[in-house]
C-alpha cells in the first residue's frame, strides 16, 4: 500500500497538499492520504483521493508492517521513520 503523509497543522497545509496531490497523480497505485485535520481531509477528497486523520508522523508506525511505501511532506524530523521503513520518500 502507498500512504502520503502531509503535515497540515500550519499555514502551509494547502501548499503541501497541492504538491502531494501532484505526486500522487503520477503513482502506479492509488495512495491513501494521512493528514492532521478535517479541513485537510476535505481538500484531499476534492482531488479524488481517500484521506484519514492521523495525529502525528509517528502514527504511521501503526499503519504498516514495513512493506508499505510512504511519501511524506512535513517540516517534522522524519529520521526515525526513514530508519524504520525502507520505502520512505520525501516530497
Amino acid at each position: 500500500m502507498i500512504y502520503v503523509y502531509v503535515y497540515t497543522a500550519d499555514k502551509d497545509k494547502f501548499e503541501r497538499i497541492k504538491k502531494a496531490v501532484e505526486v500522487a497523480k503520477n503513482l502506479d497505485e492509488t495512495p491513501v492520504f494521512c493528514v492532521n485535520d478535517l479541513e485537510a481531509i476535505e481538500e484531499v477528497r476534492k482531488h479524488g483521493f481517500k484521506a484519514m486523520n492521523v495525529d502525528a508522523l509517528q502514527d504511521l508506525f501503526n499503519l504498516s508492517d514495513g512493506s508499505d511505501t510512504f511519501y511524506i511532506s512535513t517540516p517534522e524530523d522524519a529520521t526515525y521513520l526513514k530508519a524504520a521503513f525502507a520505502n520512505v520518500k520525501e516530497i
